[in-house]
């Protein structure tokens, strides 16, 4: 009917029919076709699926999208999130690396939540975390507090830069930059989205 569909609507239906690769190729390709027009100091990032991340396939054909579209992987972030540890994480940490030497950069979504997260930041390049929202909405919770003080000052010593979502008043905004967190998600930044034409015409690079 036209109507924009989020996520956990469409994406069960492509991972049951197994269009893992295939939907996040196209993701892929779409940002970088995006990215080319925006000011280069701009970064796009995005879920990809860690089985695609795996995929020898899909790993070739996302550097032959980097190279056709002939985008700064630096500009590109790929959000990482799944429920539980992959194990062969050596292997998961060679494919990682060898994308990083195009520039690629790697987030892991939802710290914190019952995830595989706590494990990867210990074994895999990456350079960001993406808190959940939990820490966000019951930060209150002195214990919840406790806890991202905690990883913000481990994080920082690793070099591993941080954000927090769900940030919608000056108040929780406020809190969050004198913690030392260095990005922020949520209407206080961005009261609405951008479909992909609003975003080229308010950041497009000027000819």
């Amino acid at each position: 009917q036209g109507d924009i569909l989020p996520p956990k609507k469409f994406i069960p239906v492509v991972n049951r029919l197994g269009l893992e690769k295939q939907f996040d190729l196209a993701l892929c390709q779409k940002v970088c076709e995006i990215a080319i027009q925006i000011e280069g100091i701009y970064r796009f990032s995005f879920n990809v699926s860690p089985f695609s991340l795996r995929n020898e396939s899909f790993v070739s054909d996302l550097k032959e999208v980097l190279a056709k579209n002939g985008i700064a992987g630096e500009r590109l972030v790929l959000e990482l999130y799944e429920n539980r540890p992959y194990k062969e994480i050596d292997r998961y940490r060679l494919i990682l690396e060898d994308l990083k030497t195009f520039g690629l950069r790697f987030a892991l979504d939802n710290f914190g939540s019952p995830n595989a997260s706590f494990e990867y930041v210990k074994k895999l390049p990456v350079d960001m975390v993406q808190f959940d929202r939990e820490f966000t909405i019951a930060y209150n919770n002195p214990k919840t507090a406790a806890l991202l003080k905690g990883y913000l000052q481990a994080f920082k010593a690793m070099g591993v830069e941080t954000m927090v979502k769900w940030v919608d008043t000056p108040e929780a905004f406020e809190r969050f930059r004198q913690l030392g967190v260095d990005y922020i998600q949520g209407f206080i930044v961005a009261n609405r989205p951008l479909d992909c034409e609003q975003l080229i015409k308010k950041y497009g690079v000027k000819r």
